[in-house]
């Protein structure tokens, strides 16, 4: 891939999107703060573009090409202290700020890796004497290789890559172009037909992945994202059922070069991505716990393991649900149990990973209780009970700045903070909306609000206050027919959702928090539980029978 101007680099089209996100927040900033912070974010954030084109110019110069990538990166750090203090004085939400944190870590590393990598990108050597041409090889090399480090950054860009994105929070990656409207009939780029499960897809560098049932077995298929051309499949377990259907119900999840999948039954798989070679493996059943419907309570053994475990540094987080093994560490690269703890059962909540007072932790929602755990020791640093009908705790903590909330058809929607004093941690009750009995969804936080499917048979979408609990609005339709559906799927795209409804229609409406505005609403596929994946433009949705691929936006990832 010839690179012929800085526009073309990645990491420069990262800085510049994110420079005019901030120039676009900041315009709602009180007028007081012009010169103590809007002009000072502004100036640091666009200095990362300016001083990564600047770079490009000085290629020939190797002390003042990393000079000026060094002046990038104390930008970016200054950026991401600015944005600490937009939230803290009240002007920028947390969830906003994540996202633009998020993208200025990612801005950072690619800077590091041109600054640890010079060689990579340096037209001549700077010296005294006049400078040696490259011989041809050495020259085919250095293109290879800085072809090579481009395609890895620009795949990051568009990544899918677990359960509800890349930060588990429904939203696409920072800069992802927003969607804006939909036709009023979309047809499909590819079609596949596939087997029976509800775990949803993911996408990392090109690849899609997708378990399904295939004779007798729960199978990880392996596609390109962009033809939905097979490249392999693994069969890694027995297939396994109950009333509501057979196959899959965890979602897998990829990391840099391997796919994590649990089946339904409780087997858990480290694959390589490349190949789908298996590399180890471990069963719940080696805990003592194993799917069964004659169980009397609800939970993962009996309605089968729909929980998707988490990778975090060196370590895989898996939800085995066993008496002292509730939630198992594992070495990710070799399989080899660091640390198990608890005795709760598993629930169908996924994990996530948050910080509150500077310690990052674990977060889990399991069948008995909301709980943070010490990543390195398993310790538990807090927890909360939370009692549910069924013990049915299916969505994911949703993490907004100090505070976690979850739901359920029980407890409703519930908001608690997590504080550290000393080394004691305190949970507070910060709110509690008792009759939004939210069953299966999880809410989406954009702008200091809740998107979310409703309350327990209703068929209701709803929008909450995440400060006070408020509900801002409800608005009915989202669902069809008698089923009892209790599920959407929702993803935040710029300043709008999209919403894919259990009898399979896509809605697209506005995040205002103010009224309900539906921009858009078509029929995509047939009735589904399985979340979308959004990636690069490209909505991989599933129901029953089918997985297919549509696009949302044309443009190919350079021009964005």
């Amino acid at each position: 891939m010839k690179i012929n101007t800085h526009r073309e680099l990645r990491v420069w089209q990262d800085a510049m999107d994110s420079a005019m996100e901030i120039f676009s927040l900041t315009k709602s900033f009180p007028a007081e703060e012009k010169y103590s912070l809007i002009d000072q974010i502004r100036r640091s954030s666009r200095s990362v573009a300016t001083n990564i084109a600047e770079a490009w110019r000085k290629r020939r110069y190797e002390a003042a090409f990393i000079s000026k990538l060094n002046d990038a990166e104390s930008e970016g750090s200054e950026t991401q202290t600015w944005l600490d203090f937009a939230v803290r004085c009240g002007y920028l939400s947390p969830s906003t700020a994540k996202r633009l944190d998020m993208s200025y870590d990612k801005i950072l590393g690619q800077i590091v890796n041109m600054i640890q990598n010079p060689g990579v990108w340096i037209l001549t050597k700077s010296t005294a004497s006049p400078p040696v041409p490259l011989s041809p090889s050495r020259l085919v090399r250095k293109a290879v290789s800085a072809a090579l480090m481009i395609a890895a950054t620009a795949t990051t860009a568009s990544d899918w890559p677990q359960w509800r994105g890349p930060s588990r929070d429904g939203h696409p990656a920072a800069g992802s172009a927003p969607v804006a409207s939909l036709p009023k009939e979309m047809k499909p780029v590819w079609k596949l037909p596939i087997g029976p499960g509800f775990s949803a897809p993911v996408v990392a560098g090109g690849k899609l992945i997708y378990l399904d049932e295939l004779d007798g077995k729960e199978v990880v298929h392996c596609l390109t994202a962009l033809s939905g051309k097979e490249i392999w499949r693994t069969p890694f377990a027995d297939s396994a059922g109950d009333e509501w259907g057979s196959g899959p119900r965890s979602t897998p999840f990829i990391d840099g070069d391997r796919v994590y999948a649990q089946s339904m039954n409780g087997e858990f798989e480290c694959l390589n991505l490349a190949d789908g070679k298996p590399l180890w493996s471990t069963a719940f059943q080696s805990y003592g716990i194993s799917f069964s419907t004659k169980t009397a309570e609800g939970t993962a053994s009996r309605r089968g393991n729909n929980g998707s475990g988490i990778v975090e540094g060196d370590f895989v987080y898996v939800p085995v649900g066993a008496k002292g093994a509730s939630i198992v560490c594992f070495d990710k690269l070799t399989g080899k149990e660091i640390w198990k703890t608890g005795s709760d059962e598993a629930a169908y909540s996924s994990f996530v990973v948050a910080t509150f007072s500077g310690t990052k932790q674990l977060v889990a929602f399991t069948a008995d209780a909301l709980t943070g755990l010490d990543l390195k020791t398993g310790r538990q640093l807090w927890r909360v009970p939370f009692k549910t009908g069924a013990k049915r705790h299916a969505a994911t903590p949703v993490i907004n700045g100090d505070t976690v909330t979850v739901n359920s058809q029980t407890i409703g929607l519930v908001c608690t903070r997590i504080s550290k004093s000393g080394d004691s941690w305190t949970t507070t009750p910060v709110w509690t909306n008792k009759p939004l009995t939210i069953n299966l969804a999880t809410p989406v936080l954009v702008d200091g609000h809740f998107y979310c499917y409703g309350a327990i048979r209703t068929k209701d979408y709803v929008c909450v206050n995440a400060t006070t609990g408020q509900l801002k609005w409800t608005q009915g339709g989202f669902g069809i027919g008698k089923d009892q559906t209790d599920y959407a799927s929702t993803i935040a795209v710029g300043k709008n959702l999209l919403v894919l409804t259990y009898d399979g229609q896509l809605v697209l409406i506005a995040a205002d928090p103010e009224k309900y505005t539906e921009l858009a609403r078509v029929q995509v596929c047939g009735k589904t539980w399985s979340h979308p994946a959004l990636a690069d433009g490209r909505l991989y949705v599933r129901d029953g029978k089918d997985l297919q691929c549509f696009v949302l936006d044309a443009k190919p990832l350079a021009a964005r």
